[in-house]
This record gives structure tokens, C-alpha cells and sequence, in this order.
């Protein structure tokens, strides 16, 4: 009897123990899935908070972009300061812009706390859609005439509104139309440029170095150069002649020689702008730049600058620009001359096979003897073929201000409603 109380009693125990064990169990199983789902929820709790903050900084990156395209821009050129956007007290931005060449490069940040959001842009007038001609001819009281292949699509204003077949050299018109879109009587003056850009370019073609430019003479530096166009614009600089044959070179810089700027077919460059008096690119070269020039400049055959790029001639001599054949250049070609002796003229030559997707102005004699997909503005047409030279006549080219792909933007040479060029860094 006692024996079998004492095997109860036992029993007893053992069932307590283990019963006791698996109470533990549970209770730490319960306390893990706990701490578990706490974590969870604080961990989702600082996500959702996350996404809230990038939301509102991804909201006020696009409405400060905005506002930076839009007319009410609160920020000077060559300015940066802090906006508050919705006059709320917690919409800091910082907007920074400055003219880059042709365009405006523009710098927006948000910040919230100690998250920051921000981006940097090229950017251009978006007009060319629905006003940009065709062509666009100074009157001189001298008609144009097309011959052989020549191809004028899109509205074209031209002298007395008038155009005439041609022969030249065995090329008789071959189309059916003489102009395939309205045909408009042009002025005795070119379209004016925008005053601002035109200025500033002047500017520095007349003095090359500014005030605040922050200069490192270009011998000093090293082959590959990667700079923000968040940071404060590097200026490369040198008296003599500077020869880019092995530099890599990107972003927020300009590159600045009192004599002349040699760009070799094994350069790297892109998005930098280059000021001389003269500037040649060497044949087959690939890049992506602004070229400005006060005495002459030579782009080689077979050359591809990429968008947005441009060739720009500020002379106040009979300055030349020269575009070579099967160059291509998306962009714009711009050639104007600020001399005060109507006599002399700039000159801008594209020669066969070249294309230029975007603008061409030339404030001279042009002759054209490329194709353009955009516009053409000219102060007078020149074309010189072996046997002579025939004023106002285009042969063999295509204009086509229709075929512009819907991601070009022009630049700024025109004062128009502004627009995203590119994103850069």
C-alpha cells in the first residue's frame, strides 16, 4: 500500500515537471512571437515612415523643378539659395541655377529631417513643336531656288514669299512641291536671339576669364576628371594652346585657352563647355560638348557630338565655322557675328552628308549642303560649288522641322516655355 502511494506520488511529480517545462516553453515561444511582432511593427512603423519622407521629398523635388522651368523663378542666374515652398515651415528646398552654354544647368534639393532628396538638369526651350519654321530667310530682295533633291518640309518664311526651280550642275528640282508646308514672308532681320544668353556669351568670349571663375591651370591636373555640377564650376585654364588627346573629362567644367583648343578623336568628353579663338576636333571624334569660338572653328569628318551638344561662332570678324562631311550634331550650330561693318560677314559651311538635328543660326552667309532636322535661320545662303558660286540656292538638301523625336528639346536660344534637357550629375 505504502509502495503504491509512493509510485502515485512519483507519477504526481513527474506529470508537475513536465507539465511545468511545457509552460515554459510556451511562455518563451509566446515571448519570442511577441517580441517578434513588436519588432515587426516598429521595423513597418519606420518603413512606412520612410516612405512617407521620400514621398514628400520625391513631391517636392518635382514641384521645385517646376517652379525653376516656370516664370516665377525665384532664383537669379549664378545664384543658389534656400526656398520654403509651400510657405509652411517644413518644405525646405535649396534651388541653385546658371547658364551652361546654351542652356541653364539647375540644381534642386529637398530636405526633412536628415533625409535629402535631390537632382541636376540641363535645361532648354521646348518651342520648336509648334512654332519653329522650316526656314527662315532674311529678305534681301533676293528669291530663294531649290535644285536636285532638295526637300523643304514645315512652314518657311522666306523673301517676297517666293521660291523658284533651279539648275545646278545637272540638277534639276526633282520634287513635286516647292515648299511642303505654308510659305511666309520673312523680315529684313533675322529672329532676335535671347538677349540674356547672347549677352553672357559675349561676355565671356571678350574677357575668357571671369571674376569668380574658380581657375586650375589644366597642366596641373590629372587625366581623368569627374565633377559635379552640384559643386562650384571648374575652370581649366591656359595661355597657350591646349591639346585634349588623352583627358578624360565630365560634368561641371569648362575649359578655357587664349589661343586655340585641339579635341582629338581619344578624348573623353562630356557635357563640358570650351571657349578659344580657335578650335578644331579631329576626324571620327565622339563627344558631348558646347564648342564656342571667336575666330574660327573646324569640326572634322565623321564626327558625332551627342545631345545635347553645340558649335557656336561669336566673332566680330569674317570669322568660319566649318561643320566636315557625315559629321553629325545633335543640337545646335550657332554663328553670330558681332562686328559693326556690314560688309563683313561670318561665315558657317556644312559641308555634304553632314545632319544637324536641332537649330541652325547663322547671323552671315551660310552654305548649306547638309541636312537638318529642325530649323534653319540664315542671314543670307551661299553656295559654292566647283564652277561658282550661287547666291541663295539650295542643292541636294533636306529641312524637316517635323521630324524632331519627342524627347528633343531645343536649346535657349529663342526665349521660349522651358523644359527638362537631360539629367546630369
Amino acid at each position: 500500500m505504502v509502495f503504491a502511494r509512493s509510485i502515485m506520488h512519483l507519477r504526481s511529480s513527474s506529470v508537475n515537471g513536465a507539465a511545468t517545462y511545457y509552460a515554459i516553453i510556451v511562455l518563451l515561444l509566446t515571448t519570442i512571437v511577441c517580441a517578434s511582432l513588436t519588432t515587426l511593427f516598429y521595423y513597418s512603423k519606420v518603413e512606412y515612415h520612410h516612405c512617407e519622407v521620400e514621398q514628400k521629398l520625391s513631391k517636392n523635388v518635382t514641384s521645385a523643378l517646376n517652379l525653376m522651368r516656370s516664370d516665377i523663378c525665384p532664383v537669379r542666374e549664378n545664384e543658389s539659395k534656400w526656398v520654403d515652398l509651400f510657405q509652411q515651415g517644413n518644405d525646405s528646398v535649396k534651388l541653385s541655377r546658371k547658364f551652361w552654354g546654351l542652356y541653364e544647368a539647375i540644381g534642386v534639393k529637398a530636405v526633412s529631417g536628415s533625409d535629402s532628396k535631390g537632382v541636376e538638369a540641363l535645361v532648354g526651350g521646348d518651342s520648336w513643336k509648334y512654332s519653329n519654321p522650316a526656314l527662315y530667310l532674311v529678305d534681301h530682295k533676293r528669291k530663294l531656288h531649290v535644285a536636285g533633291k532638295t526637300k523643304l518640309t514645315g512652314t518657311c518664311f522666306l523673301p517676297s514669299a517666293d521660291v523658284e526651280r533651279a539648275y545646278i550642275g545637272g540638277g534639276a528640282y526633282t520634287g513635286e512641291n516647292l515648299v511642303y508646308g505654308a510659305l511666309r514672308k520673312s523680315k529684313r532681320l533675322l529672329p532676335k536671339v535671347n538677349g540674356k544668353l547672347k549677352s553672357r556669351l559675349e561676355h565671356r568670349m571678350r574677357l575668357w576669364i571671369l571674376e569668380d571663375d574658380s581657375l586650375v591651370r589644366i597642366a596641373s591636373v590629372r587625366d581623368t576628371i569627374n565633377h559635379s555640377f552640384s559643386a562650384k564650376t571648374l575652370v581649366l585654364y591656359s595661355d597657350n594652346r591646349i591639346n585634349l588627346s588623352s583627358k578624360k573629362i565630365s560634368g561641371n567644367v569648362i575649359i578655357v585657352s587664349k589661343r586655340e583648343v585641339h579635341v582629338a578623336q581619344s578624348n573623353g568628353l562630356d557635357n563640358v563647355q570650351i571657349y578659344a579663338p580657335y578650335i578644331n576636333i579631329e576626324d571620327g571624334t565622339r563627344a558631348k560638348m558646347q564648342l564656342f569660338a571667336s575666330d574660327s572653328i573646324e569640326v572634322g569628318k565623321e564626327v558625332k557630338l551627342d545631345y545635347p551638344s553645340s558649335v557656336s561662332l561669336i566673332s566680330s570678324s569674317e570669322g568660319k565655322c566649318v561643320i566636315g562631311e557625315y559629321t553629325k550634331i545633335q543640337g545646335a550650330v550657332y554663328v553670330h557675328y558681332t562686328g559693326t561693318d556690314f560688309r563683313k560677314k561670318s561665315r558657317a559651311h556644312l559641308k555634304k552628308g553632314s545632319s544637324i538635328l536641332g537649330e541652325v543660326y547663322v547671323h552671315g552667309k551660310l552654305d548649306l549642303q547638309g541636312n537638318v532636322e529642325g530649323s534653319v535661320y540664315a542671314d543670307e545662303i551661299s553656295l559654292k560649288t566647283a564652277a561658282s558660286t550661287h547666291a541663295n540656292h539650295l542643292l541636294d538638301v533636306q529641312i524637316n522641322s517635323q521630324q524632331v523625336p519627342e524627347y528633343f528639346v531645343n536649346s535657349q536660344l529663342f526665349k521660349s516655355p522651358k523644359n527638362i534637357v537631360s539629367w546630369v550629375k
